[in-house]
């Protein structure tokens, strides 16, 4: 027998003749949103399933809230520790609240974004339908790519970073926006 294996075997043996077993705490699960969650602290992320409906209100997630497709999240006065994720999402409405991380909405349909305190960038691509982006207070920058059809209101934001708009038809509509970097593409006039 290898002195690898005897000193494995003989730590095994004193380990349970003296009772100390070692064991894993038990990994937080997502917590699923199909309802309603109101006043509640999560401690990890919120997974709105597909096709599903979450009103997530007055809530503190510490992790992300992720939107799957065909899901609905409408969020009201949240605490978000991660970012707030979503790829071909029907609807996402999510107002005076505060995101820790990102607010990152690619291929999806409505979403109106409202109030919020954004630590990191709100990125807007390839979505479809109404999109409105009002009165936001964002450390790093406002992105809309490629988004197709339905009006585009962006104004009344405040942005640390750049305001950028590229390719989305029609162009953005906005106004009193506050850029400390650049106002770029089609929204140098916002």
């Amino acid at each position: 027998m290898s002195t690898t294996r005897i000193i494995s075997t003989l730590a095994t043996a004193a380990l349970a003749t003296t009772g100390l077993v070692a064991v894993a705490a038990p990994a937080q699960a997502d917590r699923t949103c199909s309802g309603t969650i109101t006043g509640r602290t999560i401690d990890d992320d919120v997974v709105v399933p597909a096709g599903a409906t979450c009103k997530l209100t007055k809530s503190v997630v510490k992790g992300n809230v992720i939107v799957r497709r065909g899901a609905t999240l409408q969020g009201w006065q949240n605490s978000i520790d991660g970012n707030i994720q979503s790829e071909g999402h029907r609807y996402v409405r999510n107002t005076w609240g505060r995101v820790d991380g990102d607010v990152q909405l690619e291929g999806g349909s409505m979403h109106h974004l409202r109030g919020l305190t954004v630590d990191g960038n709100i990125q807007l691509e390839g979505n479809r339908s109404t999109q409105n982006v009002i009165r936001n207070r964002v450390k790093g920058d406002i992105q809309l790519f490629s988004n197709r059809s339905g009006t585009k209101y962006v104004y009344d934001n405040s942005v640390d970073g750049n305001l950028q708009c590229k390719s989305n038809t029609p162009a953005p509509k906005g106004w009193n926006n506050t850029v400390r970097g650049t106002k770029e593409d089609q929204c140098r006039r916002l």
